[in-house]
């Protein structure tokens, strides 16, 4: 169990941007709770663990909530961080997770950590962006025009959501995905079975 926290740590720091580390290491320590990246991963995070655990307790697949957080949470965390370390069989996976925990590591992994990091995914900035994105424009949908002020993000300091952060955002998330369901789609004519 210690084995399993103490890489935990070094998954989640590594995931993290070298701006961050930076921001830190130099005694901004809030930056770790209002910067963009931090709180789009934990946000992500805590939504694909309840997706895990949800879809584990469905299969019956652990005994109780220690078995749980030491195979699901692991698994994910190192999914996310794209680390790829395993405490279980890839067999395991494929014959005990069953779809719904399955589909929640595939969306970590899709979604990554923070940009300027070790971590692979779409990053955090850019699901974050996206994110308020969608929210700045539920707002202008519903407030009245005079409620409406610039959308900001925060990473290490305080940035004005423009347009051509959306559009580069949405555009590289994009290629990421027909990227991805393109490899798919090979592996599976070539004869590589579906999950």
């Amino acid at each position: 169990m210690f084995i399993e926290l103490a890489t935990v740590v070094f998954f989640v720091v590594g995931s993290f941007n070298f701006a961050l580390h930076y921001a830190v290491l130099s005694g901004k320590r809030n930056e770790l709770r209002h910067n963009i990246e931090t709180m789009t991963f934990t946000g992500t995070l805590t939504l694909l663990t309840l997706l895990t655990t949800a879809g584990l307790m469905k299969n019956n697949v652990y005994p109780n909530a220690m078995a749980l957080l030491r195979k699901g949470f692991y698994q994910l965390i190192s999914g996310h961080t794209t680390t790829g370390f395993m405490t279980i069989y890839a067999k395991q996976f494929y014959h005990e997770w069953g779809d719904i925990a399955l589909f929640a590591m595939i969306v970590a992994m899709l979604l990554g950590g923070s940009a300027c990091s070790t971590a692979g995914g779409f990053k955090a900035m850019r699901t974050g962006i996206i994110f308020n994105a969608f929210k700045a424009e539920v707002k202008r949908m519903l407030l009245p025009e005079s409620r409406i002020s610039e959308q900001k993000i925060h990473h290490i300091k305080d940035i004005v959501l423009t347009d051509s952060m959306i559009k580069s955002a949405f555009l590289i998330v994009t290629a990421y995905m027909v990227t991805f369901a393109f490899g798919t789609l090979v592996g599976m004519f070539a004869g590589f079975p579906h999950l």
